[in-house]
């Protein structure tokens, strides 16, 4: 049977509007989880010394942000608030950020690491309440 375009069936697949909707609610996670693949993928493909960087980074980064959680935090808000402040700036962010993935994985492995150091520290203490 040919494709009827009155036929009332729903075809697959999404609508560029929809697509439109979900990056527009889901943008930064879209970015982040592109980045992460991307350098994860990069890391393996460059080998060698880029996966032992990765890994070392991530954990002396790690140690740093369990070290000082409010001096991360603090600059954590002040790079989204930069980030956030206009749209340009959060796109030219995102083109960034695929570009460092793909060109120096351990750096995207390195934030990962602080981020994640900070999360613990702050939610095993009272350190970063404001």
């Amino acid at each position: 049977m040919a494709d009827n375009p009155k036929s009332k069936e729903p075809r697959g697949g999404f609508t560029v509007s929809e697509i439109e909707d979900k990056f527009k609610k889901h943008g930064v996670e879209i970015c982040l989880c592109a980045m992460f693949i991307l350098a994860a993928i990069f890391a393996l493909i460059w080998g060698g010394m880029m996966l032992s960087w990765s890994i070392l980074l991530t954990m002396i980064l790690g140690i740093v942000g369990v070290l000082l959680p409010k001096q991360i935090q603090k600059g954590q808000k002040a790079a989204f608030d930069f980030i956030f402040k206009e749209k340009v700036t959060s796109i030219a962010a995102a083109v960034v950020g695929i570009l460092l993935s793909i060109l120096i994985p351990p750096l995207v492995f390195a934030f990962t690491g602080v981020v994640a150091g900070q999360s613990l520290a702050c939610n095993h203490s009272s350190s970063c309440d404001n």
